[in-house]
């Protein structure tokens, strides 16, 4: 029964998060409005001249110290510079490399706390170049699913344990699982 309790709590965290970014997907209620910092200061880089914008977006973020996802349609090339955007769940920086010398520009957006959230709710892989502490949030995420399985399944172990429980709450409990299981197999044969 602890086990059961422990875990709930253990699950409240995440829970509470994909309920309020679930809310939020559907009625926009967390403010949107990013904010900038200005340009950090500027940094020479050494790095060869790389023909595959994905590859030198990468090089780039790894040549800073940066971890965050290369996002390739925020990313720009000409003769003179190469533009790129960095992003990770709290920030984004935005790259600016003059192909001449070397030299990049860098700001950083800061995201909202709705931003945040919308970011953890799918976050189920690693952040690239993040540090390990960081990426633990995918394996909290897997914990937690397997955790609210146990947690189902032992809720009803213990409920129907109960000594005190009416015949007619077993029944409805036995056919709202046969419904659930039935709808669910027919969605997925009939498409």
């Amino acid at each position: 029964m602890y086990i059961h309790l422990y875990l709930g709590l253990f699950c409240m965290p995440y829970l509470l998060i994909f309920g309020l970014s679930s809310l939020d997907f559907n009625h926009h209620f967390f403010p949107t409005q990013t904010e900038k910092k200005p340009l950090l200061p500027i940094r020479s880089v050494h790095m060869p001249l790389l023909e595959d914008d994905r590859i030198l977006g990468e090089a780039l973020r790894d040549s800073l110290g940066l971890f965050g996802w290369y996002l390739p349609w925020e990313t720009k090339r000409d003769s003179l510079v190469f533009i790129t955007t960095i992003a990770q769940p709290g920030k984004e920086y935005h790259l600016k490399l003059s192909l001449s010398n070397g030299e990049v520009e860098i700001t950083e957006t800061y995201k909202t706390a709705g931003q945040i959230l919308r970011s953890l709710h799918f976050m189920g892989e690693s952040i690239p170049s993040a540090p390990w502490w960081v990426n633990l949030w995918q394996y909290y995420q897997v914990l937690t699913v397997y955790s609210m399985l146990f947690w189902t399944v032992s809720g009803v172990y213990l409920w129907w344990r109960k000594k005190n429980s009416h015949p007619a709450e077993r029944w409805v409990l036995l056919g709202m699982g046969v419904f659930s299981i039935g709808f669910i197999l027919f969605v997925w044969l009939a498409g």
